[in-house]
């Protein structure tokens, strides 16, 4: 047979135990603090992806006028449009 102290004591355990549970659930301010972490890890994330895409979109039109530039050059010195003059064609030197 328990006491009355000793139930007593066994409720302010639970209870003890309770708060510390309570204790460890996030909060409204927790999750309001979290939002504001991740829309600022978001935002820069985003600004990154987008000057990365810029700089892309860049690359691929700096390639596309060296290829243009390649082929105008190439038809100035061979003459004609994509035919390869005797011996000048890459695959013979291994390109």
């Amino acid at each position: 047979m328990t006491t009355l102290s000793g139930r007593v004591a066994t409720l302010e355990a639970q209870v003890l135990n309770l708060e510390q549970q309570q204790l460890s659930y996030p909060t409204s301010d927790d999750f309001n603090s979290l939002s504001v972490t991740s829309n600022a890890r978001y935002n820069v994330l985003s600004a990154q992806l987008g000057d990365a895409l810029s700089k892309l979109a860049t690359l691929e039109m700096y390639i596309v006028n060296l290829k243009i530039s390649h082929t105008s050059l190439e038809r100035s010195f061979t003459g004609h449009t994509g035919q390869y003059l005797s011996g000048s064609n890459p695959a013979h030197h291994g390109i």
